[in-house]
């Protein structure tokens, strides 16, 4: 496919590679953009020519989002019936080929499904311009698409046959407002402020195409990310997208830090700090109420012990993982919550000291890259894995608190601060 963008126009800086995150596992593993050498702050990494991006006009009939999401679908499944012979062939090609087919929880199994809705519980979520119950988290694709998209003799011009929802949840997925990128699409998400490496100019929808280009200087073997609701055309969605609404349009819990966006009127914001300790804040020093938390951190103890556990030998392998990150990432948040006073201490972080060595192992670690020949690099390689590791095992340590609800010792997990 890099052959293909180049070949219209695009650009690769050489320094940049296209590849799975563990070559040895294909089949679970995913794309990434990888660095091969070091490159310079501002340097291109990639120019994105306009001929490969799928795209759909802006039509002054369209009621915005969700009426080009809908014309971007039907537009890539005429191009998946074309197959060798749309002029995207090597991007359709490439999509067809992905192994998971169902990675957005609206396709998971029924099971996958339920047993998600019951972490989601009574939580709200946001979408795009209101605020809903948590069901949407899986019901979305077809509450909002089914009646008015799906069906193709419903539209104005008239469709054969129905929608496969399928083409809706890659677009979604792969999707920036009306259109498709190929390539840029497998630039990977992550929203810490010291993990954000690129920036996309000038515009995703300019004419002449755009280009992404080092944020920062870049060391050789890095993954180059960006975070989804920062793209230069994506406006205010920092202020309504979390993390339930990244898993919904995803598939994925992102790695920390974490926002969640409750009854409109409460965002919270969960962060871990280099030592694996927790920060959390909530926006304007609007907090819910500790009653709150507490209710939902029994409900999610009572959950994991009934449910959770004994879902692991008959769920997808996927479903089962993200459900098991989402219900930690909650659990966390929640546990913060308990000692963010409306007195005005409206920062918490976890102490180190409160973490004792009991800690369980995490089943759920599935790191097994290769490692480098240089010896520095093992070296610093092995400095991150025993950091990632401890924060894994302060992780697990809250989890099995909050597991055998003990709310008291949860509480001993995190100070206040000014």
């Amino acid at each position: 496919m890099m052959e293909w963008m180049e070949s219209k126009g695009g650009i690769r800086h050489p320094q940049i590679d296209i590849r799975l995150h563990d070559p040895s596992d294909p089949k679970n593993s995913y794309f990434g953009v990888f660095t091969n050498g070091p490159i310079a702050k501002d340097e291109l990494l990639l120019r994105i020519p306009p001929d490969i991006i799928i795209s759909v006009p802006v039509d002054e009939k369209d009621e915005g989002y969700y009426d080009s999401v809908c014309d971007l679908a039907w537009k890539l499944k005429d191009e998946y019936e074309l197959g060798n012979n749309s002029v995207y062939a090597p991007y359709i090609n490439y999509l067809k080929a992905q192994p998971n087919k169902a990675q957005i929880p609206a396709l998971w199994s029924l099971a996958g499904q339920h047993l998600l809705l019951q972490v989601q519980g009574d939580l709200t979520m946001n979408s795009y311009d209101s605020d809903e119950k948590g069901e949407v988290i899986v019901t979305w694709l077809y509450e909002w698409y089914e009646k008015d998209c799906m069906d193709g003799s419903k539209r104005e011009e008239e469709e054969s046959g129905n929608l496969n929802p399928y083409f809706l949840a890659v677009t979604i997925q792969r999707g920036f407002d009306r259109s498709l990128i190929p390539v840029y699409d497998m630039i990977n998400h992550h929203n810490g402020e010291e993990t954000i490496n690129s920036i996309t100019r000038p515009s995703i929808f300019h004419e002449d195409g755009f280009g992404v280009y080092a944020l920062r200087d870049l060391e050789a073997g890095e993954e180059v990310l960006f975070p989804y609701y920062g793209c230069p055309d994506c406006k205010d969605t920092l202020e309504y997208w979390g993390t339930p609404e990244m898993l919904r349009d995803f598939g994925f819990v992102e790695d920390y830090p974490h926002r969640f966006h409750f009854r409109e009127k409460y965002s919270i914001y969960i962060d871990r700090n280099a030592d694996g300790t927790f920060t959390a804040s909530c926006k304007n020093d609007k907090c819910p109420g500790k009653a709150f938390a507490e209710h939902q951190l029994e409900r999610l103890s009572v959950l994991y012990d009934t449910e959770i556990l004994a879902s692991q030998d008959f769920l997808p392998r996927n479903e089962y993982y993200v459900i098991v990150q989402y219900h930690r990432a909650l659990t966390v948040a929640f546990a913060a919550l308990l000692e963010i006073s409306p007195e005005g201490e409206d920062t918490v972080s976890v102490t180190e000291d409160n973490w004792d060595s009991e800690d369980e192992e995490d089943e759920d670690d599935e790191d097994g890259g290769a490692g480098e020949e240089d010896g520095e690099e093992e070296t610093k390689d092995a400095d991150e894995n025993e950091d990632a590791e401890e924060n894994e095992e302060n992780e697990e340590l809250l989890i099995a608190l909050a597991r055998n609800k003990n709310i008291d010792q949860i509480r001993s997990c995190f100070t206040a601060t000014s």
